[in-house]
């Protein structure tokens, strides 16, 4: 298929993307880079931080102009399961989730969790998929309402996609909650006491 072409064509590329990670750096940052636990009464619990991110296609996916999205999907989808933090993300066998389309044909949908949110924040703004960031408006639409979510999950809880769309219009209807909120207004796990700091937010 178009994906298995475009991965042979790119392996070069791709390889020298992953060759410069530096694996002393991922070992320290490790260390730090723990699950929120808070003390509710007796029990301690273990949070983690889920994400729904959705976006509108200009042309449909195996269109010409889609053919440098769909290149680099398995680079940036390698890159976030080798980033510190990761925990899982939601695909099919083909390794992406670009089949599942619960909101529409034109509509992707990308669902997944992380161990907290400066791990997410580093990945999103800190590294390689900065560039396909920033080539956004060359393959989506530009969306009025909300299109990006996070919310806290106990560990181990993987969100569905009628959870996750609960939550998204949680976030468009009542703004930042503690059930739902964004970069810019975060907020802590459920017993935390101390408030995470705003990470970059990107329009």
């Amino acid at each position: 298929g178009i994906k298995r072409h475009l991965r042979t064509q790119h392996a070069d590329k791709q390889g020298i993307v992953r060759s410069t990670r530096s694996q002393p750096q991922r070992r320290t940052l490790h260390m730090v880079m723990l699950p929120y636990a808070t003390d509710l009464g007796s029990t301690v619990q273990i949070y983690e931080l889920a994400q729904l991110n959705i976006a509108i296609m200009r042309d449909p996916l195996e269109s010409p102009e889609m053919i440098d999205f769909v290149a680099n999907l398995d680079r940036i989808n390698a890159l976030a399961e080798s980033s510190v933090g990761f925990v899982w993300r939601l695909q099919t066998e083909e390794g992406d989730a670009t089949a599942l389309r619960p909101l529409g044909d034109m509509t992707l949908v990308n669902l997944s969790v992380w161990s907290n949110l400066a791990a997410l924040s580093d990945y999103v703004y800190k590294s390689a998929h900065v560039e396909i960031m920033r080539r956004r408006k060359e393959w989506f639409d530009r969306m009025k309402e909300a299109h990006l979510v996070l919310w806290w999950v106990p560990a181990g809880h993987r969100p569905t996609m009628l959870e996750a769309m609960t939550r998204l219009n949680l976030l468009r209807t009542q703004g930042a909650t503690e059930q739902a909120f964004n970069f810019r207004t975060p907020f802590p796990p459920p017993g935390a006491t101390e408030s995470p700091s705003p990470r970059p937010f990107a329009h």
